[in-house]
């Protein structure tokens, strides 16, 4: 149960149904606002087992019966009488407090969140973001009862040795940025970037795609820098052509905030096998990326960080593609849809019949721990 059936969980919802009896999506956000950005698009017709909230009948008692429910972004009030029940629930969820909370209002937060979640005993947390636990620990939430878990997108159906063959056609490095262009997703530093880049004598091509009400900004500051030989501005796209501009791109660029929950964008460049300059404020980048390994990762905000990694990446080709090739085995062998589903029915099977959790050492439906922001 979730506010919406978007692009980012139907491959997992189609893993889902070959592992369960029966499986059910209800969207629960009213009609009237469930336009949604081209990347988020289910491609397709939407599956049979999405159902909109008002066409479902006897709601409650397919709540209450079900083995097992996942909700997010919808009211609790829909699954109160479950939880009453003690029956196997689970909160989906980024972070809570993405901006911070001030600590003489985290007393009335341990008040508040006990009633809600920390008196039902099978209720537990799928974390869709490196910093929900800590998040829901400040008010004593979920403690040891917490998961990673995160967003599931279309990935790449090319193997890594055709990605690169696309890419050696690159006659100058190609850089990626794609998102909303709003405040907390930093446009304007990707220009900044791109601005140094120039300066310093670098070659390359910055592709920009996504729509927002920062877009005219944007594309003033590309004109009065002068800019328009570096950079091209794409507009709004859809999933498929993203993963096809992935596929192009040797290095994928993400300058997110602490609000950025998940960044299912980052799923997608690393089954792309892209190599990913990634803030270290975005939520999935502590579950899915490790520095020098399978990425780059610069401090939040800050730009001669985030130009030491890009102009790295452009120097050293042979690193560039080895970085891309480990994003992409990750995506494949750990963070896969048909992974996580397996490993989350396996953990729903360990709950419901008692036995101690069945734990994965990482990855989905590992145990989460406490993270700081400024853990880097």
């Amino acid at each position: 149960m979730s506010n919406r059936f978007t692009n980012h969980q139907k491959e997992i919802s189609n893993e889902f149904v070959k592992l369960f009896e029966s499986y059910f999506f209800i969207e629960c956000e009213p009609e009237e606002i469930r336009s949604l950005p081209e990347g988020k698009k289910p491609s397709g017709d939407t599956p049979s087992y999405v159902f909109k909230l008002t066409e479902v009948e006897n709601l409650g008692s397919l709540v209450v019966g079900a083995d097992v429910v996942i909700f997010g972004s919808c009211s609790q009030k829909l699954v109160k009488h479950r939880l009453k029940l003690g029956k196997l629930t689970f909160k989906y969820s980024e972070r809570i407090f993405k901006t911070g909370i001030k600590k003489w209002q985290i007393p009335l937060r341990v008040i508040k969140d006990y009633f809600r979640y920390n008196r039902f005993k099978n209720f537990y947390l799928l974390c869709a973001s490196a910093y929900a636990y800590s998040d829901y620990a400040l008010s004593k939430s979920f403690i040891n009862k917490s998961y990673k878990w995160g967003y599931f997108p279309s990935a790449s159906r090319r193997t890594f040795e055709e990605i690169l063959s696309i890419r050696n056609n690159n006659k100058v490095p190609n850089l990626l940025w794609i998102g909303r262009f709003i405040d907390w997703k930093h446009p304007e530093l990707a220009i900044m970037l791109a601005e140094n880049l120039k300066n310093a004598g670098y070659y390359f091509v910055l592709s920009m795609a996504g729509f927002g009400p920062m877009l005219t900004e944007i594309k003033k500051m590309v004109a009065d820098k002068q800019l328009e030989d570096y950079i091209i501005m794409h507009g709004s796209i859809t999933a498929d052509k993203a993963i096809e501009m992935m596929e192009m791109s040797d290095i994928f660029v993400q300058t997110s905030d602490f609000n950025e929950g998940w960044g299912a964008v980052l799923n997608e460049a690393m089954s792309c096998g892209c190599c990913v300059v990634a803030s270290h404020a975005i939520g999935a980048v502590p579950y899915l990326l490790k520095h020098n390994i399978n990425g780059l990762i610069f401090k939040n905000g800050s730009l001669k960080e985030l130009m030491d990694c890009v102009i790295q990446s452009m120097k050293d080709v042979k690193q560039r593609q080895l970085l891309g090739q480990e994003a992409y085995l990750t995506m494949k062998k750990e963070w896969h849809p048909q992974i996580a589903a397996t490993r989350f029915y396996n953990l729903v099977r360990s709950l419901l019949s008692n036995d101690m959790a069945v734990n994965a050492e990482s990855g989905p439906c590992s145990k989460a721990v406490i993270l700081e922001n400024n853990w880097m």
